[in-house]
């Protein structure tokens, strides 16, 4: 069986940064100290929201499965992609809050390529019906294949959502896509703000091994 995945973050690759206790919490061991986690779960560590806020970092908190959820800080930022950065060597990249690149894991997408812009950087909530195609570059246990994804983007209406301790008025969007070359059919969300399509919350998935990541914004980059 497959191993879960569990994301192990720090703040230090973006300077003197520490969480209080973090010399205590198996957040921040070696990732094969926390895999018996994976089935059972781990209680998440409270987020000291106004601490990030005061930082010069925009941050977001990821979650994979079962695992506890973490603080990525972004240190690079061009074309609208965001690199969002673990001490582990892994890496997230978002671009108008789809998940395009990730590095450090058993499976990887090594990049997206679209054949029409992504309606997710329209700046709208108006979503339902429509369609995208895109492909994916995967990386599949060391076999590389560009992977064809077909989507359709649903409604599903309005919801309020909770960040830690801050709520939003959001919409949520549903985005069934499916993959007919691996067989792989999966459902990505999207909560988006009902006044400019920023994705505040999302949950993505980017290999069919794996739970989707759950990737909340606690400060936007600017």
């Amino acid at each position: 069986m497959r191993r879960q995945v569990i994301l192990v973050f720090t703040l230090t690759a973006a300077g003197s940064l520490l969480l209080s206790g973090c010399g205590d919490n198996p957040l921040f061991r070696n990732i094969r100290d926390v895999a018996r986690y994976a089935t059972s779960g781990m209680p998440d560590t409270p987020i000291d929201r106004q601490k990030f806020a005061n930082l010069p970092y925009a941050t977001i908190a990821a979650k994979i499965g079962k695992g506890q959820k973490a603080v990525l800080v972004l240190t690079h930022n061009q074309f609208s992609e965001e690199e969002w950065v673990a001490t582990n060597g892994a890496t997230l990249v978002t671009k108008n809050g789809r998940l395009i690149k990730t590095s450090g894991f058993d499976d990887n997408i090594r990049g997206t390529q679209y054949d029409a812009d992504d309606p997710l950087a329209s700046e709208s909530t108006e979503l339902d019906g429509q369609k995208m195609y895109r492909v994916l570059d995967l990386d599949l246990e060391g076999k590389f294949r560009s992977v064809p994804i077909t989507s359709e983007f649903e409604v599903i209406g309005p919801q309020q959502i909770d960040i830690e301790g801050i709520s939003f008025d959001t919409v949520l969007v549903k985005e069934h896509n499916r993959a007919h070359t691996i067989s792989w059919k999966f459902d990505n969300y999207y909560w988006l703000d009902p006044y400019n399509g920023f994705v505040w919350k999302s949950s993505q998935h980017f290999s069919r091994n794996f739970p989707p990541v759950v990737i909340e914004v606690l400060k936007p980059a600017l």
